[in-house]
């Protein structure tokens, strides 16, 4: 049996939120929108008031008087200065110039010689009869690597020394001291030119003699090792020229930058 009281389906859900949590939070949002206009209204206020120092800098000043040094008055008056730019006159710039080409030329070829002592010491570290012929085959392949970035080395000391030739006509270093730097380079240049054609032929005559070894010529192999040796002579007997031929050629260099 039913009874009749009972409502005929399930009563309607009804939200009813906490009215004091409400009112906490419609506090605290009236409290961050006011915070937020106070820093708003702040910030522009600043903005408007206070006139950065990078804005100011420049104000009134024409791009051509910033060019040439000649800054107003009134403009001197708030802060601005045109920026000192150093003016290098021609005789400077061709003195930094000739400086520079002499210091390339010096190193250039004092690093030539370091490369080839060392693409000598590459190969002679190799030995036939323990190594066998392709460790020796293969220390002078890269023996030959390092001997063409010692000739590359060298002709860039060349081209600076005839560089350094051409602008006789536009320095006013005319004197001992440039003809000796010149002479200096002059000398110096042909001997390591002399030694780089005989560091090449070295190289040549030694692999022959290796690959002779390696085919089991042996006539060929001694022949082919005495010319080998014949110009790694000619370079041993070279070192003390070089040597003294380098320090000639620092000296004046020296002499020379001193001068301009």
């Amino acid at each position: 049996m039913i009874d009749e009281n009972l409502p005929e389906g399930p009563g309607k859900l009804e939200f009813k939120p906490d009215e004091k949590r409400l009112a906490k939070l419609a506090r605290f949002r009236r409290f961050a929108l006011l915070l937020t206009i106070v820093l708003l209204g702040g910030a522009l206020l600043l903005t408007l008031t206070i006139q950065p120092r990078w804005m100011m800098v420049g104000v009134g000043i024409k791009p051509e008087t910033v060019a040439t040094g000649n800054v107003p008055q009134d403009a001197e008056t708030f802060g601005a200065r045109a920026p000192s730019v150093p003016v290098i006159s021609p005789a400077e710039r061709q003195k930094s110039t000739i400086i520079a080409t002499a210091q390339l030329i010096d190193s250039s070829a004092r690093t030539a010689v370091v490369l080839w002592q060392r693409a000598e010491m590459l190969v002679l570290e190799g030995v036939l009869e323990r190594d066998g012929a392709e460790e020796v085959l293969r220390r002078v392949g890269m023996a030959r690597v390092v001997n063409d970035s010692a000739r590359k080395l060298l002709s860039e000391a060349k081209a600076g020394l005839e560089r350094m030739k051409s602008m006789t006509n536009f320095v006013s270093v005319k004197g001992l001291r440039w003809s000796a730097f010149l002479t200096a380079g002059r000398d110096f240049l042909a001997l390591l030119e002399d030694e780089s054609n005989d560091r090449l032929a070295w190289l040549d005559a030694y692999e022959s003699s290796v690959r002779a070894f390696a085919s089991g010529d042996k006539a060929d192999f001694e022949i082919k090792g005495n010319v080998a040796g014949g110009y790694l002579r000619k370079c041993e007997v070279r070192r003390r020229k070089l040597s003294r031929a380098s320090a000639r050629f620092t000296e004046s260099r020296v002499a020379l930058e001193s001068s301009l």
